[in-house]
């Protein structure tokens, strides 16, 4: 993996991670990663795509990773609208990639990465050959409507910068709860517990977010799913859906679909989706992460039209007892 140094929107400079050890490569992963992560997490699935074909390009959002610990920022973001700027600074990255190598990119968003890559293909999906949307959902619920109420209050009476240490236990405190029995914390994000424990002594992850990030992530949230910003989607743009279906950031599954029901009431000619029975959050770091991978790769085969192992769609059935499929006309008919 090399480091680089990219400039983003409004003159940002960041850390790109690149991960290129390829031969002859058929295309770019773009990994957008979660809140309160990095990067670099990712290395083992980097390294099965680079072996598989793909070189991977990811970078550090706004407030984390290695850009922000040098900055001494983390949790911190620049002045402005965090959420939209992110999201500028990843059609930037993407233009920076095809420039580079003159390849197809399929952008990877996972958690907080993947609202990010929500907003990014109703303003750049010309841009990407697909998007994957891991550990991903519809937020527009009451509980996301008194967030940003919250957040917006606490912006203005309170110093904006500060840890959301409230709206943080408001919305994640519920999560780890369902998992106290495992006596792990952030048991919530996979049934492999050594991988909770590897992100809980990780300084580069489980910090706090500022009250304006989620200010920013709220107010967005609320703009995602009008009709005329999810009509401004390429109707045919692929999107690959993932997720656990013990995920409560998908609402154990509930808001997952009700995702991949607003893709389909756009429509969005390519949409799947797929939930993993059993898994947690973080899919990736979960037992299922080799079912996963393979997904992901056939997904991004399949896209850009290199040789490709075949990928369950949403109209084909099938009968593995760890895999919740939903069909394209079965999710269509189903009310939310």
């Amino acid at each position: 993996m090399n480091i680089r140094k990219v400039t983003g929107h409004k003159g940002r400079v960041f850390n790109s991670y690149i991960w290129e050890d390829v031969q002859s490569p058929k295309g770019v992963i773009q990994l957008i990663h979660g809140m309160a992560e990095h990067v670099e997490r990712y290395d083992h699935f980097a390294q099965f795509l680079n072996f598989n074909g793909y070189i991977v390009v990811g970078s550090d959002l706004r407030g984390h990773g290695k850009t922000a610990a040098e900055n001494n920022s983390i949790g911190v973001c620049e002045q402005g609208d965090s959420f939209t700027d992110n999201m500028r600074d990843q059609i930037l990255l993407t233009k920076d990639i095809k420039a580079k190598y003159n390849l197809p990119v399929v952008i990877f968003g996972h958690s907080y990465g993947s609202f990010v890559s929500q907003a990014y293909i109703q303003q750049a999906s010309s841009e990407v050959a697909a998007v994957v949307l891991c550990g991903s959902a519809k937020q527009s619920g009451v509980l996301v409507a008194a967030g940003r109420k919250l957040a917006c209050i606490q912006a203005v009476v309170c110093d904006k910068n500060k840890p959301a240490k409230l709206i943080s236990g408001m919305t994640f405190g519920p999560f780890d709860a369902k998992f106290s029995h495992e006596k792990t914390v952030n048991a919530w994000l996979s049934t492999d517990l050594s991988e909770c424990e590897k992100y809980n002594n990780d300084k580069l992850c489980g910090f706090k977010m500022s009250i304006d990030f989620y200010r920013s992530l709220f107010v967005s949230l609320k703009k995602l799913y009008t009709a005329a910003n999810m009509k401004k989607i390429k109707s045919d743009l692929p999107i690959y859906i993932i997720s656990g279906d013990m995920d409560p950031v998908g609402g154990y599954g509930k808001l997952t679909e009700k995702l991949y029901k607003e893709y389909v009431k756009a429509g969005i000619i390519d949409i799947n989706m797929k939930l993993y029975k059993g898994s947690r959050h973080e899919i990736l770091n979960d037992a299922m992460r080799d079912e996963v991978m393979f997904d992901v790769l056939a997904f991004a085969d399949r896209v850009i039209g290199a040789e490709s192992s075949p990928i369950i769609n949403a109209k084909a059935a099938d009968s593995s007892e760890n895999i919740t499929q939903l069909e394209t006309s079965e999710v269509a008919s189903t009310e939310a």
